[in-house]
């Protein structure tokens, strides 16, 4: 029994190393058109700051809040521009 779920075990970890690769490869295709490094950057540091600020309860939230949902609209742009979506980007397992 214990070699079944081991061969079992070894198909999902090759399922989703599969899954992973794939997200990964395309976020680095993206990530070499400079517009979309530029804004997922931004993006990145407005999401940590945004959460951070609601962690901290910091009494101007909203202007976070903002900024990183205008950055993420950004950022749903530029992959369509790329013929991209934010699914593309995430691993798909099964």
């Amino acid at each position: 029994m214990s070699e079944i779920t081991a061969k079992i075990d070894e198909y999902y970890a090759s399922l989703r190393g599969k899954a992973e690769s794939r997200a990964e490869r395309t976020l680095e295709r993206a990530l070499r058109d400079p517009e979309f490094s530029k804004v997922d950057r931004e993006f990145q540091q407005a999401r940590i700051a945004y959460f951070r600020a609601e962690a901290s309860k910091e009494k101007n939230l909203s202007d976070y809040k903002s900024r990183f949902e205008a950055l993420k609209t950004k950022r749903k742009e530029v992959l369509a521009e790329l013929k991209l979506t934010e699914d593309d980007l995430t691993p798909h397992y099964q």
